[in-house]
């Protein structure tokens, strides 16, 4: 787990790597799902050095969004794995270790120390072009939806995690109080 303070500095603005001519979705030859597009760019940035030399230039590529299936992104005959990209993905892989936002790699363990707080940073650096999804991301797409399903799924909707444990008792004592 990588707490760098990093994380929280704001990080410099990308330009955007989709590609121009992007294909409409097409499904995962795997599992049927139907997947988006994905840049060029951003299928080379995930890729391990091993797999990389499997890529063909001049397809299109798209995601394959289906949890259960081991494909991350697929063209025609072509396809990548997890075990073909250098990190773990979130939503095909479970841990607390797998980055929920691979911009400022806030993993499941991060958003929980941390909680609602986090959305509301990222919230603020989206606003501001502060992060790069499109490339960052393996699937090309803004994690914002993953970051609120992860702390909807793991912490009370009140509950905020505050950097001093003085506010942190102070919080949950004013939350006992209020009624439901």
């Amino acid at each position: 787990m990588n707490h760098a303070d990093d994380r929280l500095a704001d990080a410099p603005s990308v330009p955007p790597t989709s590609d121009a001519n992007a294909s409409p979705d097409r499904p995962c030859p795997t599992c049927g799902a139907m997947g988006h597009a994905v840049s060029t760019t951003t299928v080379l940035a995930h890729l391990h050095s091993r797999a990389i030399s499997k890529y063909q230039p001049g397809r299109q590529h798209h995601s394959c969004p289906n949890q259960t299936c081991r494909t991350v992104c697929h063209a025609p005959l072509q396809m990548f794995t997890i075990e073909d990209v250098a990190a773990r993905v979130y939503g095909k892989e479970a841990g607390p270790d797998v980055n929920v936002c691979p911009c400022y790699r806030h993993t499941r363990e991060y958003l929980k120390q941390h909680g609602w707080k986090v959305l509301c940073e990222l919230e603020a650096r989206i606003a501001r072009g502060a992060c790069w999804c499109d490339l960052s991301n393996v699937s090309g797409q803004p994690c914002l939806e993953a970051v609120r399903l992860e702390l909807l799924l793991h912490l009370p909707s009140r509950q905020v995690v505050h950097d001093n444990p003085s506010q942190q008792a102070t919080a949950e004592e004013s939350n006992d109080a209020k009624p439901d």
